[in-house]
């Protein structure tokens, strides 16, 4: 994803595992992340992430 649309507080996905955006650094093109099925933070490439319309539910796991 463009760096310009992640935003604090998103749910996005990295490499299909659901991840909520904390922090975006766009001149580096990375951001952290905690993913949500286990609470680990982490930085990310701005690439390696996509916006899933199945993470705008109240849902935060694959079906």
């Amino acid at each position: 994803m463009d760096s310009q649309q992640l935003k604090p507080g998103m749910l996005v996905s990295f490499h299909q595992d659901p991840v909520e955006v904390l922090e975006v650094d766009s001149t580096a093109g990375r951001v952290q992340v905690r993913r949500t099925l286990d609470g680990l933070h982490f930085t990310a490439n701005c690439l390696d992430l996509y916006e899933d319309p199945q993470l705008h539910t109240d849902c935060q796991t694959y079906y």
